[in-house]
């Protein structure tokens, strides 16, 4: 977790980007208990918040120096028509869809899918 909190505190993390972690974040500790992991991939970086044995979210930053930059968002069970609210949707492989969120207001949006996956996780 240390290298993932270096990355978001560094100069390519925007306040917005580090703001909406944050938020989305805070929305799962109200849910309950969860073990946060960090993870790193070729296309990029992030956390994991389990519950148990099961993931609640994931949560990307994604930096950028030409455009705004965003959060990607993975949530547990969410389907497409529920993220569409919070940001532009892309499917990936296995019908796991991720959701870009580029501000607080589409982060808030997540509250109830977040809480939802944090049930059904601990079933």
């Amino acid at each position: 977790m240390k290298e993932f909190y270096a990355r978001l505190s560094s100069s390519d993390c925007t306040d917005e980007v580090r703001a909406i972690v944050s938020h989305l974040r805070g929305a799962v500790a109200k849910c309950g208990s969860v073990e946060w992991r960090a993870h790193a991939t070729k296309s990029g970086w992030g956390i994991r918040a389990k519950r148990g044995r099961r993931a609640v979210c994931y949560l990307d930053p994604k930096p950028s120096e030409t455009k705004p930059g965003y959060v990607a968002v993975k949530i547990s069970g969410a389907q497409d028509h529920e993220l569409k609210h919070s940001g532009t949707v892309y499917p990936r492989k296995g019908a796991r869809s991720w959701v870009h969120v580029h501000d607080l207001r589409a982060a808030a949006l997540l509250m109830p899918l977040i809480s939802r996956a944090y049930e059904e996780a601990g079933r």
